[in-house]
């Protein structure tokens, strides 16, 4: 699915969340998507992302509901997906661009 040679950075920020790393982790936890915006800022935890069926404009990405609401997502912004198997993945314009 993704490439083993990357070429996208990220630039990692402080987050602006003036709250305790237990809360972050607890927030971490909870299923659901993490939205931040691109200043870092918090928009939403625990998030269930609604989305147009994706099977006819992404047939190769679809495989379950956390790939399919990463794929629909990244049609806005940026994705990260973290599986619980400690996959991650990096989706941005309705395809998944690299797996570690």
């Amino acid at each position: 699915m993704g490439s083993g040679n990357c070429t996208t950075r990220f630039q990692i920020r402080p987050p602006k969340l003036d709250v305790p790393v237990s809360v972050l982790e607890t927030i971490a936890r909870i299923d659901g998507a993490i939205v931040l915006d691109q200043d870092s800022n918090l928009l939403a935890f625990g998030a269930i992302l609604r989305h147009r069926d994706l099977a006819d404009l992404h047939p190769e990405n679809i495989e379950g509901g956390r790939t399919t609401a990463a794929v629909a997502a990244s049609e806005f912004g940026k994705v990260l997906r973290i599986s619980e198997d400690g996959l991650i993945s990096f989706f941005q314009n309705g395809k998944c661009v690299w797996d570690i």
